[in-house]
């Protein structure tokens, strides 16, 4: 297990310098380029554990369309032993895709699934078209994460505009889960995208600039500049010829010179009256970016929803592309304000949210699970992480007060260093961070973590992943696949990196090192609590450092910790020392064994049984000298390495002779 933790993190070191000889690079403030590629956040995109695979015998098949959708998608009855461990447990599936898209050419559309028993494939279907199954998750090369994927591909549709997609997990044993719905877009809805085969659906674009002028006909080009977003906004809106109806802001674009920007609220003015939004949107983005002329560094987004709690945006379906979020950057909170998308962007506060008052570019919806998605984000000198999210996906922040991905739905490759909140003696008076990297609330459950975590030797986070330390309360159908969480530095408040305190059902962790003072509680408040656990599940993960904090029972035992076989050890030879001793060695090829077992046979007729003084050596042993032989005698040897999966395959065979 040693052998297998120093290689995870060899390589995450190796990722972790890349990764900052190309932020580096990426956010050059003095180069003044535009810089239009994908802000990519860190290198960690798959599990570090194991081999990421490229392609499958199913990814990348193109959805077939249908004639639409007449009715809900029945949901298929339970599969195999109802007797089985796991049987009543549900498959996990979320989508990894940002809602109102729209492609001319196609789009990789990706769930993740997972079972405690495992899936035996996810299905999709666009449009009530033939179902598509993937046997296999792989690398999605549009998204970069590991999951069953298929293709749409808008050439397939006969006309322009929104598509819904379906999605069913199937488990190998256990109840399927079915993405479907559509009166709320979220991780388990239906897909809803748009597709724009003939270049129909309206893309206009106009330009905003700190020296342009407001005009009936500003912004169709750079040197044509509007002065204001709010007039470019109401050029760029088409109108229905009715008044007092709102503008349309489908498909529209506007691109920002460099400078400081305040939002505005997009709020009725004239016959729109104020309490009613001025504008609208109803099945794609309306896009906000930086022009491509410019440096999107230099494009800051500063108060873009007007003072903390404010009124707000008032416009749904906003998305942030390539700028730089400052100040009081907060997500929607109002009645007319949903779907918020910070895409390919970077968040900074001009300062340091230790030394400054104010606590930086703020990132927490005010009702958990508002519908915001964070993808490709860098995140620097914020109070918080990408809090109440949909979707986390690729985001690095560093030098961060609280809060983190905690409350979001889907968690890929969110990464961190250096959390202020963690530090007893790096809080400022008057705050109070909890630096948490993801807690669990009692009325939040179906959620999946994957990849990222915390970089090696960073001081992060108070706690790791923990529940809210409460009484009863239900962690239900959570899966953590592939993280690092190291919380057992100097200095940190208590170190927790997975506490749980209550009731577990349907808990999948796998392919994660988890290193800090606690891993599961039997308390509450100094009183002892009982910690139930069904459907849980450890695999191919170290918990290191950890100890069973205040738990007033053994709880190792209701565990069911699964491994993967090791290798085998190959290249066995033997060396005659002595007339009474042989030396063996061979080559360990496995990083996840317990122990070695050698077995002996003396030749020529003899039977190969354990050899007693080796039947369990300790895991990384590599020789072994076999003594008190008699002269003149030959033996054959064999090895193998032994997990909690069991024996690998037995080594070569090889012979020696005693002098």
């Amino acid at each position: 297990m040693g052998k297998y933790r120093a290689q995870k993190g060899f390589l995450l070191i190796v990722v972790v310098l890349l990764a900052a000889t190309f932020f580096a690079s990426l956010y050059n403030d003095s180069t003044g380029e535009a810089v239009r590629t994908k802000r990519t956040t860190i290198a960690t995109k798959q599990p570090l554990s194991y081999q990421q695979p490229q392609g499958g015998e199913d990814s990348g098949s193109v959805l077939i369309p249908g004639t639409g959708w007449t009715g809900p998608t029945p949901i298929p009855g339970p599969i195999g032993n109802p007797l089985a461990q796991g049987h009543d447990a549900t498959a996990i599936a979320h989508s990894d895709m940002v809602p109102f898209q729209t492609t001319s050419t196609t789009m990789n559309i990706g769930v993740l699934a997972y079972h405690i028993n495992g899936i035996e494939k996810v299905s999709f279907s666009v449009n009530n078209g033939p179902w598509v199954d993937v046997f296999s998750p792989t690398l999605n090369p549009e998204t970069e994460v590991e999951e069953y994927w298929a293709v749409l591909d808008a050439s397939q549709f006969l006309t322009d505009g929104p598509v819904e997609i379906r999605a069913i997990a199937y488990p190998i044993n256990g109840y399927p889960k079915v993405l479907q719905g559509t009166t709320i877009i979220d991780h388990d809805s239906s897909i809803i995208l748009n597709v724009n085969p003939s270049g129909s659906l309206p893309h206009r674009v106009r330009y905003v600039s700190t020296t342009g002028s407001d005009s009936s006909t500003c912004g169709l080009t750079s040197a044509t500049a509007c002065l204001t977003i709010r007039h470019a906004a109401d050029l760029a809106a088409i109108y229905s010829g009715v008044p007092g109806q709102p503008g349309n802001l489908d498909g529209a674009e506007l691109r920002l010179g460099e400078g400081t920007w305040i939002m505005p609220e997009f709020r009725g003015t004239g016959l729109i009256p104020f309490w009613q939004p001025a504008f609208r949107t109803t099945t794609r983005w309306f896009t906000i970016t930086s022009s491509e002329t410019v440096n999107p560094d230099n494009v800051l987004i500063d108060e873009f929803f007007g003072p903390a709690d404010g009124p707000g945006l008032w416009l749904k379906q906003v998305r942030l592309y390539d700028v730089s979020l400052v100040g009081h950057a907060r997500t929607p909170q109002a009645n007319f304000e949903d779907y918020f998308w910070v895409d390919n962007s970077k968040a900074y506060f001009l300062g340091n949210v230790i030394t400054n008052n104010l606590c930086g570019a703020h990132f927490q919806g005010y009702d958990a699970f508002t519908s915001t998605y964070f993808t490709d984000v860098y995140m620097d000198n914020t109070c918080n992480g990408p809090q109440d999210a949909v979707l986390v996906r690729h985001v690095f922040a560093d030098h961060t007060g609280a809060g983190h991905a905690s409350k979001s739905h889907t968690v890929i490759d969110y990464t961190v260093n250096r959390v202020y909140g963690s530090l007893l003696s790096q809080i400022p008076p008057g705050y109070d961070y909890h630096g948490d990297y993801y807690q669990m609330y009692s009325r939040y459950q179906d959620i999946i973590i994957k990849g990222g975590g915390t970089l090696p030797g960073a001081l992060v986070s108070s706690r790791g992943i923990v529940d809210e330390y409460t009484a009863n309360h239900l962690v239900k159908d959570v899966v953590i696949d592939g993280i690092y969480l190291d919380v057992n530095q100097p200095g940190i408040m208590d170190g927790w990196v997975f506490s749980y305190c209550d009731r577990i059902d349907h808990m999948i962790i796998q392919d994660s090192t988890l290193i800090g003072s606690s891993n599961w509680c039997g308390e509450l408040g100094g009183t002892p609590n009982p910690l139930t656990m069904h459907n849980l599940l450890i695999k191919d993960s170290i918990f290191e450092n950890g100890n069973i904090d205040k738990l007033p029972h053994p709880i190792l035992p209701q565990i069911r910790y699964i491994t993967s076989p090791a290798n085998s050890p190959t290249k066995l030879f033997v060396t005659t020392l002595s007339t009474s001793q042989l030396r063996l060695k061979w080559m360990d090829n496995s990083n996840n064994e317990n122990h070695f077992e050698v077995e002996r046979l003396q030749l020529p007729n003899g039977i190969f049984a354990p050899l007693l003084p080796a039947s369990s050596l300790p895991a990384n042993t590599v020789t072994f000298t076999d003594t008190g032989l008699p002269p003149s005698t030959s033996f054959a040897y064999r090895v193998r390495a032994v997990n909690a999966a069991g024996p690998s395959a037995w080594s070569n065979i090889a012979n020696g002779k005693v002098m």
